[in-house]
């Protein structure tokens, strides 16, 4: 059997990666537009920063391909699909198939103003993207948008000794993964090292005679010769649905809990899927390195006609600013439809919250300390409900079976349900 793989990032790599483990004699294909093999896009800012060199951003080498037996068509790009003839169209050349993986990835959302892609704005996705940043000398820099790719790149240019300004158009830094007061305190943390924030601003325009020379906001104009646009990312979907697959409510690929599309022997995984999230059952676009691994095995083990689900996309970032580190998991304060409940404590540079819905714990978010984030991680995946944790601090021999999670729970629940005390809160709850 003949499997294709379109795509030669996270998901693609695993995708081929357990179907050579289960049933090795299948033949593999595996395309890619650039023509470099397997590397991690979550070092680049590192890279760029200086902080790693160049090879060590690659995973593997291309010898590694020929070795897992892998067959790799590199530097070519796949136009179209024909689904009804289980046909690939390149650029190149025309291949048949019986299964088809997509694993096209994601690609940065660039805001559709005058001057957007003027010489000296970028992107920082790809290997590419991160040579050009690294080649043009660059002193003003501006980064559109606070997510993660915007708050690493600040950061990369700030150790580069640029002057960096982070633009947000919403009212907070990385709007999508913290609660406004943590989010703040992160704020803080980048205004420490040199970065420059303005949040609730948005651009209007860039400007310059032959390259970037300023930005124009709906508040002021800022000099500058290095524009990144961080703005957010969108699923690289445009092949599959030329070819007719669907797409769900978000502009993913839509698949089911095996991880299949709306044509036979087609399955999508990572950036480029629309799935659901883990804990609140809705769709979601879930653009991390593990959700993107695990989907490809799930994809990987029902194309090869095993059965296997989906458990859904789990939200958990960890990030680390001037040193400090930051972390958020599952669902924060916005998203919450039912009866919210928050414990939370700040202390200095340190806070940290975690959030209740309808008395389930659903999210956490901590910032100067990441002890015991893990643990409570585990009771959001397994959709722990107060009273159930509560029932686990009163059962005196389970506790003495499992020290390392009643040590978790002191530090983040109230005194008077450890115990059964009554009195001082260490944070609030409302």
């Amino acid at each position: 059997m003949r499997i294709a793989i379109i795509g030669n990032g996270a998901a693609g790599n695993q995708a081929a990666a357990v179907i050579k483990q289960i049933e090795p004699e299948h033949e593999i294909l595996i395309f890619s537009r650039e023509p470099h093999p397997l590397y991690s896009p979550c070092v680049l800012p590192d890279c760029l920063a200086g902080h790693l060199q160049r090879a060590n951003v690659f995973l593997k080498d291309l010898a590694a391909y020929k070795r897992e037996g892998v067959i790799t068509h590199f530097d070519e790009v796949v136009e179209s699909l024909n689904l009804n003839q289980q046909e690939i169209v390149s650029d190149k050349n025309r291949y048949s198939y019986d299964r088809l993986i997509i694993a096209t990835g994601g690609r940065p959302f660039i805001p559709q103003v005058r001057g957007s892609r003027l010489p000296g704005t970028f992107t920082l996705k790809t290997l590419e993207d991160m040579d050009r940043l690294k080649q043009t000398p660059s002193s003003r820099v501006v980064v559109v948008g606070s997510g993660n790719i915007g708050i690493e790149a600040a950061q990369a240019m700030n150790d580069r000794g640029c002057q960096v300004t982070i633009i947000e158009s919403l009212g907070q830094v990385m709007p999508r993964l913290f609660d406004e007061k943590p989010a703040l305190i992160i704020r803080i943390l980048l205004e420490r090292t040199g970065i420059q924030v303005l949040t609730g601003e948005t651009v209007r325009e860039v400007r310059g005679r032959e390259r970037v020379e300023e930005i124009v906001t709906d508040q002021r104009i800022l000099p500058c010769d290095t524009l990144i646009w961080a703005a957010g990312m969108k699923p690289e979907c445009e092949l599959a649905a030329a070819a007719g697959l669907e797409s769900g409510e978000l502009g993913g690929i839509k698949v089911n809990r095996q991880m299949q599309c709306s044509k036979p022997n087609v399955y999508a995984c990572g950036d480029c899927a629309e799935s659901f999230d883990a804990v609140s059952g809705k769709p979601v676009l879930s653009m991390l390195w593990p959700t993107a691994r695990r989907q490809a095995q799930i994809a990987a083990m029902n194309c090869l006609g095993q059965e296997a689900e989906y458990e859904g996309a789990f939200n958990m970032v960890v990030e680390e600013i001037d040193n400090i580190p930051i972390a958020a998991v599952g669902l924060k304060e916005d998203h919450l439809e039912g009866e919210a409940h928050i414990l939370e404590k700040e202390n200095g540079p340190n806070c940290w919250r975690i959030l209740f819905e309808n008395n389930r714990v659903v999210g956490m978010q901590a910032v100067g300390s990441l002890e015991y984030v893990g643990v409570v991680a585990g009771l959001i995946r397994k959709r722990f409900s107060r009273q159930e944790i509560e029932d686990i601090i009163s059962d005196s021999g389970l506790m003495l079976r499992t020290p390392w999670t009643m040590e978790a729970l002191r530090r983040y629940l109230p005194p008077y349900v450890i115990g059964g005390m009554t009195g001082g809160k260490p944070g609030s709850i409302y």
